[in-house]
């Protein structure tokens, strides 16, 4: 496969994030963008999911672009994003180094207004049930401290072998933490905090974890959750 060849997964169900990807989605080749959605969109790789949202059904996405790219670029839909012709994106994420890569990882992160460490999570120090149970299920999984990571937007440049694993590890994780797994209230959406399990499943693979926050934080503005979906998303930036 062209080294060149670079897959865009994106997660859009509902009309607000359908909407969200439509604009999003004009910056990259429509033939490179596998989309999970609840419906049908013509002009794109569409994998079709009739279960509730879910912020993990993101991996079917993963997944299938997985099977077709050398190096895969998931992105959350409420972004702005430099404009850029499809030579220069190529040029931008063939750059990276081979692994996977986000903006960041660490040991803390807010959530609904709360700064959690990797010690609240794994022993039910935080003042949510549902985010004490899924820590402590994650710990159990890997054996091993569980870190956050930015799953706005991630690089995967694997090989085929730890694409397959990944993907076994990923799918396991979120069958084995499929009742625990938070509730974000705020915007009444499931599977919150998912870089933990993201990360978890990078963890068990053995795949290399990259921070790129300058390189991706240049062209990658991501307005939500802290400033909601009603952003608007046609504005680009420099």
């Amino acid at each position: 496969m062209d080294k060149e060849n670079i897959g865009y997964c994106f997660l859009a169900i509902g009309d607000k994030y359908v909407k969200e990807f439509l604009s999003i989605a004009k910056y990259f080749p429509n033939e490179n963008i596998v989309v999970c959605s609840d419906r049908e969109l013509p002009g794109f790789n569409t994998v079709i999911t009739n279960d509730p949202f879910n912020f993990h059904l993101r991996a079917l996405a993963i997944g299938k672009a997985l099977q077709l790219y050398d190096t895969v670029v998931s992105l959350d839909v409420d972004h702005r994003v430099t404009p850029f012709s499809k030579k220069e994106w190529s040029s931008l994420f063939n750059s990276f180094k081979k692994g996977f890569t986000t903006k960041w990882i660490g040991d803390s992160v807010e959530y609904l207004d709360e700064n959690i460490t990797s010690y609240d999570l794994e022993n039910s120090n935080t003042k949510y049930e549902d985010v004490n149970l899924y820590g402590a299920e994650l710990k159990n999984i890997i054996n091993s401290s569980v870190k956050f990571l930015d799953e706005s937007v991630m690089v995967f440049k694997l090989s085929d072998k730890e694409k397959e694993l990944f993907m076994e590890n990923y799918f396991d994780i979120i069958s084995k933490t499929k009742n625990k797994q938070p509730y974000r209230f705020t915007d009444e959406k499931m599977g919150a905090l998912e870089g933990c399990l993201i990360y978890s499943a990078l963890y068990k693979t053995n795949i290399t974890i990259n921070s790129e926050s300058n390189i991706l934080g240049c062209h990658f503005y991501h307005y939500g959750p802290s400033q909601g979906h009603n952003v608007y998303t046609n504005k680009t930036f420099i």
